[in-house]
């Protein structure tokens, strides 16, 4: 069976935690303060300087970039405006979902019945809608026909206000809008703008960026921080936790976490991408989609795939007989770090 490849939610606590703004937003409809980072959690860990001694980055990065393994499901095949409603559902609720089995859905569902993706059709889906949409997800207490149905329904009131949502990123010439025009588009949607560290937005940038019309979204791309990576520079030992507080978060899933604590981890782990960017020359968006897929393939949850045995991870074997980082993994030496999983989801931001 293939693992389950899920997305980062964050989460609630009933701890005091203090917080900092970041991010603030701009031109947002919902005049929403901006999300808040923990600055305990943020002291509470501390980043690895890259490079360290014995790094390898700047050889093993170009090799993974080479052979990173394409988008299973696309939409490429669909008009423009349709494949941007499909980019930005599949974005907007992917979280503590298969991504390729979300998007396999939503491009049968569009295949079928393409006026689902009208702004009217979702403003007005039904809970029983979306339920039905992924009735057969192997994980059927993580469907959330609840957060779904309302995400979606907030799309499409998101949409009533363009012609065609491509009209969210292009003017009447076809030209890519200023970044400062995108950014406030999307963030007059709901589900972009309670979005912590604005993950969903920057994934979004990264899957529309592969549309021709749409490649000068590219420049504008910062890192998307899901739970593969959180748990990926984790276990590798690039993100290190220096206080109880902090160990608290790696070792005790049963604690609910902050949307603010969230946001923190996220920011570091960005913090390490950007600088992992800086040493091997890459691009972020090619950066991140490699964390991405070493995550989601052999650092899994639960039995990460060291050794690369898995069907899962032979898009490493030609080039790799172990994991890429296995050199410098700190689980090597710390046991524990290979048991770490995704804390219990009770919040409604993602």
């Amino acid at each position: 069976m293939l693992p389950d490849y899920e997305q980062l939610s964050l989460f609630q606590d009933t701890k005091t935690d203090g917080v900092q703004n970041s991010n603030p937003r701009i031109g947002t409809k919902t005049n929403q303060q901006a999300p808040k980072v923990s600055t305990k959690a943020l002291e509470g860990f501390g980043v690895v300087p890259i490079p360290f001694w014995e790094c390898d980055f700047d050889t093993v990065y170009p090799i993974l970039a080479k052979i990173l393994p394409l988008e299973k499901i696309v939409f490429t095949d669909f008009p423009l405006s349709t494949a941007v409603v499909c980019e930005i559902i599949c974005s907007a609720i992917c979280h503590q979902m298969n991504w390729d089995f979300l998007r396999k859905t939503v491009r049968s569902k569009t295949e079928s019945n393409k006026e689902w993706l009208s702004p009217k059709y979702l403003s007005q889906i039904s809970e029983e809608e979306v339920f039905k949409m992924f009735a057969n997800y192997s994980r059927p207490e993580r469907i959330r026909k609840e957060e779904r149905a309302k995400i979606l329904r907030s799309i499409g009131y998101w949409m009533k206000q363009f012609d065609t949502a491509e009209n969210a990123f292009l003017n009447s010439d076809g030209d890519l809008l200023a970044y400062s025009d995108i950014r406030r588009n999307l963030l007059s949607c709901e589900v972009f703008s309670n979005d912590p560290e604005e993950k969903k937005l920057h994934l979004l940038f990264q899957k529309l960026a592969t549309y021709s019309e749409l490649s000068g979204l590219a420049k504008y791309y910062q890192p998307a921080i899901d739970y593969h990576l959180i748990r990926c520079y984790l276990r590798r030992g690039l993100l290190v936790a220096n206080t109880k507080y902090a160990k608290d978060f790696l070792y005790n899933s049963n604690v609910q976490r902050k949307e603010s604590t969230m946001a923190a981890i996220r920011h570091l782990c960005s913090e390490i991408l950007l600088n992992i960017c800086d040493y091997t020359r890459l691009d972020a968006n090619v950066v991140n989609q490699i964390e991405w897929n070493i995550g989601r393939s052999i650092c899994i949850r639960d039995d990460p795939d060291c050794f690369l045995k898995s069907e899962d991870a032979k898009w490493l074997r030609t080039h790799f007989q172990v994991c890429p980082y296995f050199a410098s993994c700190a689980s090597r030496s710390n046991k524990d770090l290979l048991h770490l999983n995704e804390p219990v989801y009770t919040g409604s931001s993602y």
